[in-house]
């Protein structure tokens, strides 16, 4: 798993720790929390921190990596691939 947090750009702080499988899934509950904040979206970043192991329960940390929220495996619209 992979922790993530929002950095607040007006506020200049972190919070919100999060762990996610993919930066993808990390994306999406971003976005979804976004939905419904009176807030501009622009005033927040999503941040990557490092990874954890749930089993052993050791945190690996890395230099903050600002996950971009829109990425190449980000499908633009769903289609339904049956036809009538």
């Amino acid at each position: 798993m992979k922790v993530y947090c929002i950095y607040d750009r007006v506020a200049e702080e972190a919070g919100g720790l999060v762990t996610c499988p993919t930066d993808g899934v990390a994306v999406r509950m971003f976005k979804a929390s976004m939905g419904k904040s009176p807030y501009s979206p622009n005033d927040y970043q999503l941040y990557c921190l490092g990874e954890f192991n749930p089993t052993d329960m050791v945190l690996f940390g890395v230099k903050p990596r600002l996950v971009p929220l829109s990425y190449a495996g980000e499908m633009e619209e769903t289609v339904d691939p049956v036809k009538e």
